[in-house]
């Protein structure tokens, strides 16, 4: 009888321990899961704290202000033009003119027809590009745009590099902005 008591205690112990470890498995999975992740706040100096601050706060924009959107229409034609035109091979069978007619004025197409390049045997060509572009002078139907830039002049033997400024000069044909003139400046 005595063995009987001692094992049903033995049981009962058991099963009630296996029950309260149960539980505490239990309760400490759920709150693992649903329990927030909270960051140890540690005293930092303030100037260590402005630092941080500005390293996560988003760069400002530069105070420019927003252009004129027929200003910076202006500027794009005048580069296209001139990157256009400035550029060629005595090889391509003039289509720098070609593609810079449209945006010329009459008289100016009348000019860059003038300006045909023979074929040649022995490549010569050039290649420009504009650095800098700012507008000089704007009223109701003209303007003027000056540019800078590069042009790499080639031959089959040799090659280099010319930096020229220029003014382009705009006439408004029809509505639209057109090319009425090039002048490059010594």
């Amino acid at each position: 009888m005595i063995q009987d008591v001692r094992k049903r205690i033995i049981i009962i112990a058991g099963v009630a321990i296996g029950l309260i470890l149960a539980l505490v498995l239990f309760i400490v999975g759920i709150k693992d899961r649903s329990a927030p992740v909270v960051k140890e706040d540690k005293k930092v100096p303030a100037s260590e704290a402005a630092k941080e601050q500005k390293l996560t706060k988003p760069p400002s924009k530069p105070n420019v202000p927003a252009e004129n959107p027929e200003d910076t229409n202006l500027r794009q034609v005048a580069r296209l033009f001139v990157e256009r035109f400035g550029s060629y091979s005595n090889q391509n069978d003039n289509t720098h003119l070609a593609d810079v007619l449209p945006l010329s004025t009459k008289r100016m197409q009348k000019y860059i027809e003038s300006q045909a390049i023979d074929f040649g045997r022995e490549y010569e060509g050039s290649t420009t590009v504009v650095v800098v572009s700012k507008i000089t002078e704007k009223m109701t139907a003209k303007a003027t745009v000056e540019l800078g830039v590069q042009q790499l002049l080639q031959t089959a033997a040799a090659s280099k590099t010319e930096y020229r400024t220029g003014l382009v000069t705009f006439i408004k044909e029809d509505g639209a902005w057109k090319v009425d003139g090039l002048y490059w400046r010594l």
